[in-house]
């Protein structure tokens, strides 16, 4: 049997759902030929491969019924009902059928795809649960024998023994001949059951459980269901329990409880299902189906644990739509997102089960590839361009030519957050960009060099390359070290590690970080600041304080931030600036308490800059709050800024929190610092920012 010419995500999924489902599937030719089945539909029908090769479906279901279900599978583009079948063995099977048309791209009917489920047993309970409501038409007895053959399971008159044991006088088994305790139970024989120890009959006895209902009305005695060989399964029992149930007020009780169970199991399976599906929106981009920014940075967290911390590479690809303003401007945003949908469609058609297909911009597009060396991903890499390039995209009849242009690294083990591997990306994809597009760059992770003084060129007009190099180089931070001091006898405890850029124009940290800011860089730089501060924490004595911004806590990992701080997390505390916080800075509290439970302490800095920060002081409950140099310089020569210290300390005393006051210049503001308890002071009264880490006292 040859295999239909479909499309390549089609065949992913279709091979995908002959491995999973539970039902028999097969394809069909537009003419009814065998093209394929699963093992499901080889185990139900009894047929091969071999078998079927060059047959229509009539050979089990007869010619007239495969004609009329096949043509009105392609004129209605799908067709359901109950059928009648055979086996390969003569065995009469009823099926719950459904039948679909499989069309290639213009719409052309290429094939039919069957999917029957196996209701013999249902229907043969039902028309029994029928005859036995029906008053006269069948006993007890030939309702166990019945159930017995069709289920598979043994039925048992049983008289009550001693406790935690039952006496078979008749049993009905489809299994009898083969099972030495049923053959003597069905010859009369006493035979006592122990769920827990068997009959006592024979050393190894067959029936594993028995569960027992007594009869009401004028019968006497007990039903038992024995299970032999195996325990009773829950299907089993739920077919046979309604049945019984008109015998046995016991067996009618159990069947309310188990129809309360299958009520909570399928809302259980139900709400299950929709957290499943809600999780899947949030996480997919709501156009391309693809990853989304959010979904792409929860998956790429356990990717790069798994791969990096087993040894293995990991490289990333950036791939950027050729040219698509002018296409989406001239021809309008509905063709855009047709041209954004197919892209992302021939994306994942290609990527492995492994890889992780986002799209992170409007037209830009990122593929994670865990455990691939370079030159592997730069195969697969080729293969995405070429798959886009590979033939026009339809759009309302007018085809559109549409290439992409990529851009390939190589993930290095510090990596954690996506805003990092776009980074790094960003220059290959450049590269790609003024080479000529539609192809694919490769570098490595970027480790380049800038002149110690750069150019006093505005940054607007520096080229990406020279961005790149500016913020990544080997010398593009420097780290300068700034005293804290205990108030009460002016000793150093510690000292806050302040990061600067090169020297030159862009050393004064608001321009370096603006510059980052502006070019999607602020994150990877955030972090390799970060890590320079921890690499000059020597002294096990000294308090040591880091800078982060919120985004860098949003858009990193906690397992990954507490990396940072080694054995010894207790020694530092992590400043975040409250001029940054934008939105609900709840946001931010997974991370803080993550910090805080390892050890690290949380300061608020920059607290009484022109705005309220009682949110968040609130909501992030911090160890420290530092107080900006706004609400502190001058407090001994401003009787209306000092009022306004002294509540803002009082206000924040009842958190919890030891204060830090910054832009300490004056004796005169130290003594009323004093007076209101504050804790620790920095500032030019003690000594300016400097290469050379203070000393602890």
């Amino acid at each position: 049997m040859t295999a239909p010419p479909l499309p390549n995500i089609r065949k992913k999924l279709l091979s995908r759902f002959f491995e999973l489902t539970s039902e028999a599937v097969s394809i069909h030719a537009v003419d009814g030929t065998y093209l394929e089945q699963n093992k499901v539909h080889e185990a139900l029908f009894g047929f091969s491969d071999a078998e079927l090769a060059g047959q229509t479906a009539a050979m089990h279901l007869g010619e007239r019924q495969e004609r009329r279900i096949r043509a009105a599978t392609l004129e209605h583009s799908s067709h359901r009902g109950e059928l009648r079948s055979r086996t390969r063995d003569g065995r009469e099977l009823t099926l719950d059928a459904s039948c679909f048309v499989i069309r290639d791209e213009t719409g052309e009917a290429v094939c039919l795809l069957s999917i029957a489920r196996d209701v013999t047993q249902q229907r043969q309970l039902a028309s029994l649960l029928g005859s036995v409501t029906d008053t006269g038409r069948t006993t007890l007895p030939e309702l166990l024998e019945h159930l017995s053959r069709t289920l598979g399971v043994s039925f048992a008159f049983v008289a009550e023994g001693p406790p935690g044991a039952t006496r078979i006088v008749a049993v009905h088994s489809p299994t009898q001949p083969n099972r030495p305790c049923l053959a003597a139970m069905a010859e009369g024989l006493p035979v006592f059951i122990d769920p827990h120890r068997g009959c006592g009959l024979h050393g190894s006895c067959e029936v594993t459980s028995c569960l027992t209902f007594p009869l009401q009305g004028e019968k006497q005695g007990v039903i038992g269901v024995l299970g032999v060989g195996q325990e009773l399964d829950t299907e089993q029992i739920e077919h046979f329990l309604p049945l019984i149930a008109l015998f046995s007020e016991r067996a009618a009780s159990e069947v309310l409880r188990l129809r309360s169970l299958s009520t909570v199991r399928r809302l259980t399976a139900d709400l299950d299902a929709a957290n499943k599906e809600l999780q899947r929106l949030n996480e997919a981009d709501s156009l391309t189906g693809v990853l989304n920014h959010r979904g792409l940075r929860e998956a790429l967290a356990s990717t790069l644990h798994e791969a990096l911390g087993a040894g293995h590479e990991v490289c990333a690809v950036l791939l950027d739509c050729d040219d698509f303003k002018p296409i989406n401007d001239s021809l309008g945003p509905a063709v855009g997102d047709i041209i954004l949908e197919e892209i992302a469609h021939r994306l994942s058609s290609v990527a492995r089960s492994s890889d992780l297909v986002a799209r992170v911009g409007g037209d830009e597009f990122l593929v994670v590839l865990p455990n691939t060396d370079l030159q592997t991903a730069s195969i697969i890499s080729e293969r995405l361009r070429l798959e886009i390039a590979a033939y026009p995209i339809m759009c309302y009849g007018d085809f559109i030519q549409v290439t992409v242009s990529a851009g390939l690294v190589s993930v290095p083990s510090q990596t954690s957050t996506v805003e990092e591997i776009l980074a790094a990306a960003t220059g290959a994809l450049t590269g790609s960009k003024t080479q000529g597009k539609n192809r694919t760059s490769s570098s490595e992770w970027p480790v380049v060099r800038v002149t110690d003084k750069p150019s006093a060129t505005a940054w607007q007009g520096f080229r990406a390359s020279e961005v790149t190099e500016l913020l990544l180089g080997e010398r593009s931070i420097r780290s300068v070290f700034q005293a804290i001091v205990r108030i009460s006898d002016e000793q150093n405890v510690g000292h806050e590690v302040l990061s600067r850029g090169p020297i030159g124009l862009f050393e004064n940290p608001n321009d370096f970080f603006r510059l980052n800011l502006a070019h999607n860089l602020l994150t990877v730089v955030d972090l390799k600041c970060l890590r320079a501060s921890v690499e000059h924490a020597t002294s096990e004595n000294a308090r040591v304080h880091v800078n982060v911004f919120p985004s860098t806590l949003l858009a990193t990992p906690e397992s990954r931030l507490l990396e940072f701080f080694g054995d010894t997390p207790q020694r530092f505390v992590v400043e975040i600036s409250e001029q940054q916080f934008l939105g609900d800075p709840r946001k931010l509290r997974p991370a803080t308490e993550a910090l805080k439970a390892a050890g690290v302490r949380i300061a608020i800095d920059d607290v009484g800059f022109g705005r309220s920060s009682l949110e968040t002081l609130i909501f992030l409950e911090p160890d420290v709050v530092k107080l900006d140099r706004s609400v502190v310089a001058g407090i001994s020569k401003d009787r209306t800024k000092e009022r306004l210290l002294r509540r803002m300390v009082k206000s924040i005393r009842a958190l919890g929190a030891e204060f830090v006051a910054e832009g300490v210049e004056d004796r005169a503001d130290l003594h009323i610092l004093k007076e209101e308890g504050v804790e620790y002071g920095q500032g030019f009264l003690w000594g300016r920012p400097s290469s050379v880490i203070p000393r602890v006292s």
